[in-house]
């Protein structure tokens, strides 16, 4: 639900170049880190949905719309894939374990890098974009790399704060 408004209002309310700071991939993003795999048929539905409804791509047919949902909804779990075949597993099933900020940047980045250009593909496959491969890819890598920054940094910012407060409160009410 929260993806479907984020993307519309962005798609639909925010500049061009504002979309330069893509927010439903750092959605997509965090809610792979939260729950790994179990993410997965959600965030199909949520992209599928958000495609018929806000029409990103319009004149899109329904199989175009169908690879987008899920090249999105992947786009996290391939970075992940890519990150554990160096034998490292990114996201640690313990959620108390805390995660690598470098494996956090890498699961970021691999996830764009997969993201934007399998999307632009599609696009160009079906006729909906016909322009410069590397520039409209890069601009997805950087909407979605600066969106996913940005929801994933914030989450665990409130998070920490969150635990601190808590901790704070507990050593006042112990007094």
């Amino acid at each position: 639900m929260a993806y479907t408004l984020v993307f519309g209002l962005q798609i639909n309310f925010m500049r061009e170049e504002m979309i330069y700071l893509f927010i439903p991939h750092g959605i997509r993003l965090l809610g792979f880190i939260l729950l790994k795999h179990w993410v997965l048929p959600s965030l199909f539905l949520a992209q599928f949905v958000t495609s018929l409804l806000f029409e990103p791509f319009p004149g899109a047919s329904i199989y175009t719309i169908v690879v987008f949902s899920i090249t999105s909804s992947l786009a996290p779990v391939m970075a992940y894939w890519v990150i554990r075949g160096v034998g490292v597993d990114p996201v640690p099933s313990d959620q108390n374990q805390p995660l690598s900020w470098q494996y956090l940047v890498a699961l970021s980045v691999i996830s764009c890098l997969f993201n934007g250009p399998l999307v632009v593909l599609n696009l160009m496959q079906q006729g909906l974009y016909s322009g410069p491969f590397v520039h409209e890819s890069t601009k997805f890598f950087v909407g979605d790399l600066l969106g996913a920054s940005a929801v994933v940094i914030g989450y665990f910012l409130a998070k920490h704060s969150y635990a601190l407060l808590w901790k704070v409160a507990l050593s006042r009410s112990s007094q």
